[in-house]
């Protein structure tokens, strides 16, 4: 029997080759809102002055994939962007060349691991393995985050955090701001290593 968690990490895998534009026309259409006010921190990832990014709107696509186990955010091709802050003396941030803040146009895709993000109970959290791509000219780069947590907390709206502060208790897991940066060539893929980039945001059921 293969293992629940490696089976994920499959998943996980396929979606970061094939990307996220197969699901969109099957995906169930979310609003996101990024949480900027609400990172304490100088570094992360933030909106780009309008913290809401709809599905269909300005060409962005934001939706549960067809199974309803992978949230994305797609902004490839349009206007809007994200704001990535980094730490300007982190040695991964200083071997990938990148300045130490930018806006770009992201893919961001995050697995649940419990499952279908509509089969959480609400108050309930579960663990979400993330990788948000961004795009500086030409180049795909991208910060994979093993463990950023989900909180169901409506019927209609899921928090996605990095922050442990965020969910009550333990549940079974720490939510954590600590990504793998990484370029991502046609053929290769090349790890710097980690930073430290809170991400805060909430998705709406259109």
């Amino acid at each position: 029997m293969i293992n629940r968690r490696l089976l994920f990490v499959l998943v996980f895998v396929v979606l970061a080759t094939f990307g996220t534009s197969a699901f969109a026309a099957k995906g169930t259409p979310l609003t996101a809102t990024f949480s900027t006010n609400l990172i304490s921190t100088a570094t992360g990832v933030f909106d780009d002055g309008n913290p809401v990014y709809e599905n269909g709107i300005g060409g962005v696509q934001c939706y549960f994939s067809a199974n309803g186990q992978n949230v994305d955010l797609v902004t490839y091709n349009t206007s809007r962007t994200l704001l990535f802050d980094f730490d300007s003396t982190s040695p991964a941030l200083q071997l990938s060349g990148l300045p130490s803040s930018f806006h770009a146009t992201v893919d961001l895709y995050g697995v649940n691991y419990f499952g279908p993000y509509s089969s959480m109970g609400v108050g309930t959290t579960a663990q979400v393995n993330a990788a948000l791509q961004f795009y500086v000219g030409r180049v795909t780069y991208q910060l994979a985050y093993q463990s950023l947590a989900v909180m169901r907390l409506s019927a209609s709206t899921w928090l996605v955090t990095s922050s442990p502060n965020d969910i009550p208790g333990y549940p079974g897991f720490t939510a954590s701001d600590q990504a793998a940066l990484s370029v991502i060539r046609r053929k290769s893929q090349q790890t710097f290593g980690a930073v430290n980039m809170p991400i805060r945001f909430e998705v709406n059921l259109n």
